[in-house]
């Protein structure tokens, strides 16, 4: 049975970017969760884990910004969406995000091994044998 929604006004929708002000990632929270992303790596997205890293290294913070607040999950869900959408994701070739998912309800994230195309942004990579 799908999770139900939550109609609670409480969610809002941010952007973290990296030291030269590029938008690299969308998300939806409540509560602190904007601000945990400096503290905890994530276990399937290097990508994200990157830039946290070096632009950390480059300004000694994480740039970020609520775009939209006190909205219901759902409106959460569309319009982090939306902004994947608009901004694209650089694992798909489309733009800057280094979302793994195109967001939404049951978007868990997906695990992708280092393809060295983004070895001049992200510094290394997994080499593909086959």
């Amino acid at each position: 049975m799908p999770k139900k929604l939550d109609s609670r006004p409480i969610y809002y929708v941010y952007i973290l970017f990296d030291w030269m002000a590029v938008p690299r990632y969308v998300g939806k929270g409540k509560g602190h969760r904007w601000l945990k992303h400096e503290n905890n790596t994530d276990p399937v997205n290097w990508m994200k884990n990157e830039f946290i890293e070096q632009t950390w290294i480059m300004i000694g913070e994480i740039p970020k910004i609520i775009i939209r607040d006190k909205l219901t999950e759902m409106e959460a869900f569309e319009t982090e969406v939306e902004l994947i959408k608009v901004n694209g994701r650089l694992d798909q070739g489309t733009g800057t995000l280094t979302n793994m998912t195109d967001g939404g309800p049951g978007m868990p994230g997906t695990r992708l091994p280092r393809p060295c195309s983004h070895v001049a942004y992200l510094g290394g990579c997994e080499r593909q044998y086959g």
